[in-house]
């Protein structure tokens, strides 16, 4: 269907360059337009202490801990298992690592993903959290907010949410998520698919 559209928007200029590759003869019709950010709800200055304090308690975020934030899909892996092993070779006890985004009854992979944070040994380090309606307050709990999936990744509205916010990021390179960061100035690239690049 894209292939005979009389125009076409991609979210990202990787998501652009995929589609060129898959149907030659797009490029001129085609527009990369990235998603915006709402600055009426994602503003710091909006979200009043007792809604991070409240959502803190319902995640079971421990007090004192530096909290990474990852909130993406688990209807398959979309890097949360590379975020495991990066949080495991940090070999920090003051680390708490929330993976954000369960459905109401857990998947094949969020079961695969329990299994991952056992064999880590990163019970109580490791969580799974639900899917969350307030983002702006969680993304204020968070000390930074990392990204998974390198090239699969088309485009990151949790980074451009969590930047809004003011929070640093952390993001696999090689993907559309990776062109919403400016690299030593709003967040860090990683190198994909390095757990050891990703905890660096």
């Amino acid at each position: 269907r894209q292939a005979h559209a009389d125009a076409v928007v991609a979210v990202s200029d990787h998501v652009a360059r995929d589609a060129v590759q898959r149907f030659p003869g797009l490029d001129s019709r085609l527009e990369t337009i990235p998603p915006g950010v709402n600055f009426d709800r994602f503003d710091p200055a909006m979200v009043r202490a007792d809604r991070v304090i409240r959502l803190a308690g319902e995640l079971r975020v421990p007090d004192g801990a530096l909290l990474i934030l990852c909130p993406a899909r688990f209807g398959d892996d979309h890097g949360q298992k590379l975020l495991i092993e990066a949080v495991k070779r940090l070999g920090r006890d003051d680390v708490f690592c929330l993976l954000l985004g369960s459905s109401d009854g857990p998947t094949p992979f969020e079961k695969e993903l329990e299994r991952a944070i056992e064999a880590a040994e990163l019970n109580g380090r490791v969580q799974i959290g639900p899917y969350v309606e307030d983002m702006p307050a969680a993304y204020m709990l968070a000390d930074v907010v990392v990204s998974t999936g390198g090239a699969r990744q088309g485009f990151s509205r949790t980074l451009v949410e969590a930047q809004a916010m003011g929070r640093p990021v952390v993001v696999e390179d090689g993907g559309g998520a990776a062109e919403t960061v400016r690299p030593g100035v709003t967040g860090w690239l990683a190198a994909s698919g390095d757990a050891s690049a990703l905890a660096e």
